[in-house]
């Protein structure tokens, strides 16, 4: 980021509409360091923002640059994240989908590389995110269509080799229609011209949902985070697992930072709103009442041993912990959709419930890596 950006100080101030100490704060600076910006000395060599203060204010201040018409060339970040996990079922795909679109609300330029069968799904059906919305300002690509590293392809052709060689010799014809998806991916994988890595560098983020692919995420994150069901004590020992397999992948680039995305942190078994109507309506008795008090309970100690696994992994978790507000805000949106809005894979909380908790846990996300971010860069 060069000197023209710092210069501006005072027009991004403004253009956000707060006053010269909020701006401090979103910039982590203090409010007579940021006043010391917007003064024009005339010396040459005054202070001037460091590119991690300003990128700290830009991302907390919404700001479109594009928009606000400076003529400012802001340099790409170029930076890869990845939401993984070995288990399915731990809602990795709408993370990664969700967490793009609230980094696109931030102004940042971000795509995504998948290789989700829902996504396909979605584009043979013809589905888009709705015309207008923060899903839209973002950049959806199939791992298959791009370049990613020299091997790829002959890991993959090696794939199909031994499949066919451990099946039986009369089954072998068969292999076309069982493995359809398989032989269209080497296919389109040959056919490929856009490399990944040219596609980060025009970007700010990208996120990658490619969950099989552990050596492309291992070669091109900078970070992954590991989604951590805290309600599966099973989710917890595979995410384990994934970051060893991770690790013990050999390659030049460097190693990205591993975190545990934790999820499902509700804690409690039976609501008080069930136990209030249930008691309305039915007599409990004494026994009865106490069993359902056990149940909460021992559900609550279950949660706690699973914790106790969280605990003893090797590798740090994010401080933004995940409810589950998702399925509400879902439940909400297939109950009333709007008309031609349903529920979909390029549906985000941020456009059809913008004031959801489940939004505001996917702010606090993107915020979180932005910061984790920035202090690494720019030290």
């Amino acid at each position: 980021m060069d000197n023209q950006l710092r210069k501006h100080s005072k027009e991004l101030r403004e253009a956000a509409g707060v006053s010269v100490n909020l701006a401090a704060m979103w910039a982590n600076v203090a409010e007579r360091t940021w006043r010391s910006w917007e003064t024009d000395s005339g010396n040459v060599t005054s202070r001037l923002p460091s590119p991690a203060a300003l990128w700290s204010f830009l991302a907390r201040s919404g700001i479109n640059l594009r928009k606000l018409g400076l003529d400012i060339d802001v340099k790409a970040r170029g930076l890869a994240l990845a939401i993984a996990s070995y288990k399915g079922g731990v809602g990795k795909t709408s993370i990664t989908v969700n967490l793009a679109v609230a980094l696109a609300e931030l102004g940042f330029r971000v795509a995504v590389v998948t290789n989700d069968c829902n996504h396909r799904y979605a584009c043979e059906d013809g589905e888009q995110p709705a015309p207008g919305s923060w899903a839209s300002r973002v950049g959806f690509f199939d791992e298959r269509d791009l370049i990613t590293f020299p091997s790829a392809v002959k890991q993959r052709r090696k794939r199909i080799r031994d499949q066919l060689a451990a099946l039986p010799p009369n089954e072998q014809a068969k292999y076309q229609f069982i493995h359809a998806d398989e032989l269209e991916a080497l296919e389109r994988k040959q056919r490929a011209t856009e490399k990944l890595s040219e596609l980060i560098a025009r970007h700010d983020y990208v996120l990658l949902d490619v969950n099989a692919e552990l050596e492309l995420i291992r070669r091109f994150a900078n970070l992954v985070a590991v989604v951590v069901d805290t309600n599966c004590s099973m989710a917890v020992r595979s995410a384990g697992r994934f970051v060893s397999a991770l690790k013990d992948i050999k390659c030049r680039e460097t190693t990205p930072s591993y975190f545990g995305l934790l999820t499902n942190c509700d804690v409690g078994g039976v609501s008080t709103e069930l136990e209030e109507f249930v008691g309305d309506f039915v007599k409990l008795s004494d026994e009865q009442y106490q069993d359902i008090i056990d149940s909460k309970y021992s559900t609550y100690r279950r949660r706690e041993r699973v914790l106790e696994l969280v605990d003893s992994l090797k590798f740090p978790p994010l401080h933004t912990e995940l409810t589950g507000a998702y399925r509400i805000a879902i439940e909400m949106q297939e109950d009333a959709p709007t008309p031609g809005q349903e529920y979909g894979y390029f549906s985000a909380f941020v456009d059809f419930a913008p004031r959801s908790h489940a939004a505001r846990e996917m702010r606090r996300l993107a915020d979180e890596l932005i910061h984790w971010r920035l202090r690494n860069t720019w030290k």
